[in-house]
């Protein structure tokens, strides 16, 4: 599930926000263009260096009658940037003319189809991770401009009788240098709004932001608080823990990982064989010394994905220590697994005759 939408207490600071072309009316000429406007909001105006942090995209509606957002699957559902809104086009701007590179648009994207109210006199509000799109790199002040089409409707099921709203909303925030002893502060902050109660949208939605936020922290005082989420009764908590402690070189973030290689199929909201399967892909991107080893000793685990990753690792591995193991994988009884073995055990059989 992807950031919620909600607007907690922040500061607005130094917004500014125009419109730009209307695409043609044709059947919602209804929908007042004029009476649509954007803001951009910080959660915090001032963050610390490598603080993660939320900006709100808010769309009001200042007509007396409702409308619809078109809304599509817009989420990036990749490892490194799953969640990211691609819809959007984000501009981040720093002292001296210093510009976060451009993200790449993603082909690979999920999320819910359909229309969202826009109600009248009223907000929509989209959360926009700063991380997906820049890191700022040192202090000083910085601009965040998000610009998106906007497909709305004066009607709930006219998905086609659509007009076309191009909007783009800037805010300001300042990035200050930060401390040990301030990051172990907001890190504990997170760590215990990871464990509120999760009672309604907005509830989890809070618990969900401080996830990701705890979880773009390189810092190991993160682990014990990812450790507490591989609970094997909710799939996405374990999920984002798993992805969280694959980036430490840290013991107890292998022991969590290596627990989670031993959840049961009806674990996890009965999803337990993914889980299974995204902490072999975590221990294969592990850099921890024994991640390797330990997903190797999994080669003839019973779940034919878990093997596949085997079989990944061991195409990165020395040939002379990969190839005894992907002979005996060539015959695996998954013709997925035997088939990718047989392709790696070519590839590095060729590299050794060319050595």
């Amino acid at each position: 599930m992807k950031p919620g939408y909600y607007v907690p207490p922040s500061i607005l600071l130094a917004i500014s926000f125009w419109f730009m072309t209307a695409g043609e009316p044709g059947r919602a000429a209804a929908v007042d263009t004029k009476a649509i406007s954007v803001n951009l909001i910080p959660d915090k105006p001032t963050i610390m260096l490598g603080e993660p942090t939320y900006f709100s995209f808010v769309i009001s509606n200042n007509s007396a009658r409702d409308f619809w957002l078109m809304e599509g699957p817009g989420y990036v559902n990749d490892i490194n940037d799953a969640g990211r809104p691609d819809d959007f086009t984000v501009k981040v701007v720093g002292e001296g003319g210093w510009q976060a590179p451009q993200v790449r648009k993603s082909t690979w994207m999920e999320g819910a189809s359909g229309p969202v109210k826009l109600p009248a006199k009223g907000d929509y509000t989209i959360r926009l991770f700063l991380a997906y799109w820049a890191t700022p790199s040192k202090p000083g002040e910085y601009t965040f401009t998000a610009q998106r089409v906007l497909n709305l409707t004066a009607a709930e099921s006219s998905f086609k009788a659509t007009t076309d709203l191009s909007v783009e909303a800037t805010a300001h925030f300042r990035v200050i240098r930060s401390n040990k002893q301030d990051i172990g502060k907001l890190i504990d902050e997170l760590g215990k709004q990871m464990q509120l109660p999760e009672n309604g949208f907005k509830a989890r939605a809070q618990v969900r932001e401080a996830v990701q936020m705890l979880s773009m922290l390189q810092d190991e005082r993160v682990i014990p608080y990812f450790l507490i989420f591989l609970r094997p009764d909710d799939y996405e908590h374990m999920s984002g823990a798993i992805l969280a402690l694959s980036r430490f070189n840290n013991d107890q973030a292998l022991l969590g990982l290596e627990q989670a290689m031993q959840i049961a199929d009806d674990d996890a909201e009965g999803f337990g064989h993914i889980v299974r399967m995204e902490a072999a892909q975590a221990l294969e991107r592990s850099p921890h010394p024994k991640a390797i080893p330990f997903l190797l000793s999994h080669w003839n685990d019973a779940d034919d994905n878990v093997r596949l990753e085997v079989v990944h690792a061991l195409a990165k591995a020395k040939p002379a220590d990969a190839i005894p193991k992907l002979k005996q994988m060539a015959q695996d009884k998954s013709q997925m697994v035997a088939g990718e073995a047989s392709l790696v055990l070519r590839q590095l059989s060729e590299k050794m005759a060319s050595q």
